[in-house]
Parts: C-alpha cells; structure tokens; sequence
C-alpha cells in the first residue's frame, strides 16, 4: 500500500489522565517495554509524555511515585504544545513540520485526529517512510514511475562487472518515440504525458523478470537485458529490438484517434568484455541510424567492446597482469608510447571497477588499482631499459581514475618514479575528462605540481560531451586522446567525422598533440591520418601486449601499421 497521508502510519493512542500517579505510569511502561510515549488528559488539553522524558524526570529529579502528572514538577515532563495534525495530512507535510520543531521536541510522537478520534503517529516511523518515500522518488521517474537515468547506470555498471566475471552478456537498448512532439502540438502536454505513461506501461510488460526499463530523457527510454551465452547476440539483439518496437507501436484505444506513435529502437549487445559507457554510446547511435533511416524501426550493433574501462580485462591465471599498447606516431610509424592497460582476476574485477567507477573517495588514499598500476609501470619501465637500451619506450601512459583524482595523486605518482629513480617525463597521466568537473577542478593544484616536476598530461577521451572540452580549459595537457566511439563512427558518419575534424584543428590552435584511440580499421587508419592527427593508437597499429611480447616488437621497429 502506498502511504500517502500521516493518517495511514496512526495508532491507537494509549490515554492516561492528568490525575495518574508517576507510579502507576512507571508501571505502564514496565509492563509494555515497546510503548515510547502515553497521552495525558488533563480538562481540555492532551499532552505526549515520552518514556525517555519520564524516565530523566523521575530519575533526576527523584519526583515520588506518589506524584500525579498535574503535579508542577510531572508538567514539564509533559508536551502540552504536542503537534496534532489532520490524518488527510499529506506525509511530506507531516514530514517537514516534525522536522522543524525544536530540537527538544522533534523527536516526540504526534497526535492525529481521525474520524474515530486522536490517534497518534510514531515519529521515528514517520520519518522512516518519509525516507522511504523520498529515496523512491529520487531514484523513480515522477510521471512514469519507472526507473531513473541514475540507477538505470548503476545497475547497467553492475552488469558489465558480472559479465566481465564470466557472467551473460549486457544489452543496452534505447527506445525512442518518433511521434511525440506532434501529439504534444495537436492535443496539448496532458495528452503527449498520457501517451508516455501508455508507452511505459506497455515496454514493461513486454520485459522479461530479469530486464529493467528507465525513462532517460523526455521521449527516451532504456532497457537493461542479458542474452544466454548460447543464443545468438545478433539474433537476440534483433528480436529484443522488435518486442519493443511491436510495444511502442501498440494502439491504446483510451487515448483516441490521433494518438499513434511508432519508435526507433537501437539495441548494442556486449561483446568479450563490456562497460556501461560503450554499451550505451553504441546503442545510442544505432538509435539515431533507426531515425535517420525513417523510424520504426530496430537498428542493432553486436559484439560492443569496453573502450572506457581498461580495469575490466581479464587475467585468467589469478594474478593481476599489465599489458601495454602502443602509441604510434603517424609521420615516422614508430612507436612513440605505450598505454599501460591492468587486468585482474575474475575475483577481483568488482573491486576494480568499483575503484574506477567511483565518484568519490573515503579518504586521502589513492585506490589500489592506481597505486598497483603506478608502481608496475614504473618497474616494467626499468625492466625495458635493461633489455633495449635505446629502444625502451620513452613513455608510458598510465589512466588515472575519477576517485584517484579526489585522493594524493601527485604524491603516489613522484613516490613511484622516486622507488625507481626514473625521471617524470618517463610517465604520462591519462586524466578521464569524463570526470565531474568540480573533481577535475579540485585537482588542477596537483596536476600543476606533477607539470613542474616533469610528468607529462594527456586527457582523455575528448568528444564525448561540452564538458569534455570544458576539461581542456581546466587540465592543461600536452595531449588529448579522442573518443573511440567518434573514431569508430567517422567512416560511416559524416558527423562523426566533423566532430574529429574540428577537435584536431581546435588542438593544433592551443598546440595540443592528438591521439586517435580505437583504430582498428585500414579506412579508420586513412580517415584520421587524413584529418591530421598526430598519434594512433588500435588494434591496426598494435594490439595489447605483455613486457616479453612488447620488447621483441620494439626491437624490431618501425612496426606500424599492421593487421
């Protein structure tokens, strides 16, 4: 039942006269160890006396037993002023006015009147349903009631993590409306809002028990599901896409003529390992590719790999391992740097990912996954110089998390090159621009000590959003990486490559080298060359590579491109 009014939450009121003796009530509440307080009739007035007020009075004060609570003393022990509401009350309301009482007193029952009579309301229930019901409204739609963009992501995060640890693949997709804003414009709002609510209703009965549906965005809708391994992504992908897209479609004969509406529907499945941002970046596009193309319609993109959480790789033998990937420069097609990438063990990837996910840190402690990270790539840098000399990497690039850069940072990072004794310009930080920028902002005092002692900056993934170029003002990098999900787009998508253009004009303006991520494709490798980056870095040039596999390739550079 949904409690709506603090009439819901009354009791029956356990009633004493004023003329009780202290004693007689001390043995009321002996009796019922689990009453918090009685009401007490004198004449006209009630008044809550709570255990806790009774108990002090009588303890402290050492008021007889003999004494009534119309005595002088028993008085003040009594809330005269007790608050007393209506039961149709609305519990938000009940909740504010407890909540703005004296300190003294707000913790103090209230007093109801019903139809039947004063009732009362127990304050810590009140507030506790109160909670309850603030938490639901925080985290569910308030037309739809369906689940919000927040939550939708927290779930999605925990998806990827289960099968990142061997569990179900994750599909995103994203369901949007193609007729609303007519509807809006020939009925009015009410009309578009009805239309909405028809449409959730529809897309969550359509969901299997395990799937989740979210509200996203004001015409937008997302549904988390997990295919068997058995099943075919694709086939999958194709038959989930069009279960929603029937829904959507379904006519709602309450609503009248005129009310129609289809929807472009895209779905990404996950590939061999998978991470919320890529999930719901490839449906996303597949969505706008189902618009562009006429609506109603399922667009769907299969074997979507993590490309922003380098931390959910998988070591299979137990131990967490480093892999490097290099970064290649275009006019020579040597390797001008390596990315440092972990992967830990089955067992240890929530904790990973949770370290990388984070918004915030408990503490000054940068997170293990950084720290081990920091002080393996500074030691596998000194293992590199041992065995090539002057063909050792000049750099590595080593991704710092959102909840390290809440943390000492700088000094996890100079304590490694010091237990190494390698100097700074042997490290590159890669900042997530993803980032909330009051973060980026808290760091910028310790991203300029490291650019004084000589570590280099790059940030990371530009073009994901206005805050990522906001970041650029904020975090002054000599490098910036573009976005893989531009990168992968560029060939097919006219503005894709627009958007990758203008980022490598705008950074050649503020002398900034630009690394194109995610190459993967001989037409990828053309297409960004021709744009004028000045690094790549994908499985066309290199793929991932432990120290032993990486120093054989070094030696015999240069080794880009490549298949």
């Amino acid at each position: 039942m949904t409690i709506s009014t603090v009439g819901q939450l009354a009791v029956p009121v356990e009633f004493v006269h004023g003329d009780t003796t202290c004693g007689d009530v001390a043995a009321l509440f002996h009796a019922r160890p689990r009453l918090p307080s009685v009401v007490v009739a004198h004449g006209e007035r009630l008044g809550v006396l709570t255990r806790d007020r009774f108990y002090r009075l009588t303890t402290d004060d050492a008021v007889p037993a003999s004494s009534t609570l119309a005595d002088p003393q028993v008085d003040a022990a009594i809330d005269w002023a007790a608050l007393r509401l209506p039961a149709s009350t609305p519990l938000s309301v009940a909740f504010r006015v407890a909540r703005d009482r004296p300190i003294e007193q707000r913790y103090d029952d209230l007093l109801v009147d019903t139809p039947t009579g004063v009732a009362q309301v127990p304050v810590a229930q009140l507030f506790d349903v109160a909670a309850e019901g603030f938490a639901q409204q925080a985290e569910h739609d308030e037309l739809t009631g369906l689940t919000n963009r927040g939550p939708f992501i927290a779930r999605l995060t925990s998806a990827c993590a289960d099968a990142n640890a061997g569990g179900r693949r994750v599909a995103v997709s994203i369901v949007d409306l193609d007729r609303l804003k007519p509807i809006n414009d020939a009925f009015g709002h009410q009309l578009g809002d009805a239309v909405l609510v028809a449409v959730a209703r529809r897309l969550s009965a359509s969901v299997g028990p395990d799937d989740l549906v979210a509200r996203i965005g004001g015409d937008e809708f997302a549904i988390l599901s997990r295919p068997a391994h058995h099943v075919s992504p694709d086939i999958v992908a194709d038959a989930t896409g069009d279960r929603w897209r029937r829904a959507v479609a379904t006519a709602d004969p309450s609503l009248g003529p005129g009310t129609y509406t289809s929807a472009s529907v895209g779905v990404a499945v996950s590939g061999t390992t998978a991470d919320a941002r890529s999930l719901l970046t490839a449906a996303d596009r597949a969505m706008y590719r189902a618009k562009q193309a006429g609506g109603n319609r399922v667009v769907v993109q299969s074997g979507v790999e993590a490309r922003y959480a380098s931390t959910v790789l998988v070591a299979d033998d137990g131990q967490p391992r480093m892999m490097y990937r290099p970064i290649v420069r275009v006019d020579t097609g040597r390797v001008d740097a390596l990315l440092a990438e972990a992967r830990w063990p089955r067992e240890l990837i929530g904790r990973a990912v949770a370290s990388r996910a984070s918004d915030g840190a408990d503490d000054d402690r940068v997170p293990a996954a950084d720290r081990w990270t920091l002080h393996t790539v500074c030691a596998d840098l000194l293992w590199f110089d041992d065995r090539l000399g002057s063909a050792a990497p000049a750099s590595v690039n080593v991704p710092l998390s959102p909840a390290a850069l809440l943390a000492a940072f700088d000094d996890a990072v100079i304590d490694a090159l010091a237990d190494a004794e390698l100097p700074a310009h042997r490290l590159r930080l890669q900042i997530p621009s993803c980032a909330d920028l009051d973060v980026l902002t808290s760091a910028e005092a310790r991203l300029r000590r490291l650019r004084r002692y000589g570590v280099g900056l790059a940030l990371d993934t530009v073009g994901t959003g206005s805050s990522c170029l906001h970041a650029l003002s904020i975090v002054q990098t000599s490098r910036m990486r573009l976005d893989p999900a531009l990168v992968a787009g560029m060939v097919t998508n006219p503005r894709d490559h627009d958007v990758v253009h203008m980022l490598a004009v705008l950074a050649r303006g503020i002398g900034v080298e630009v690394t194109a991520t995610g190459v993967d494709t001989e037409d990828q490798y053309t297409a960004v060359v021709g744009l004028g980056v000045d690094l790549v870095e994908g499985a066309y040039v290199g793929v991932p590579r432990e120290r032993g596999a990486l120093a054989e390739l070094l030696a015999g550079e240069p080794c880009a491109p490549s298949s």
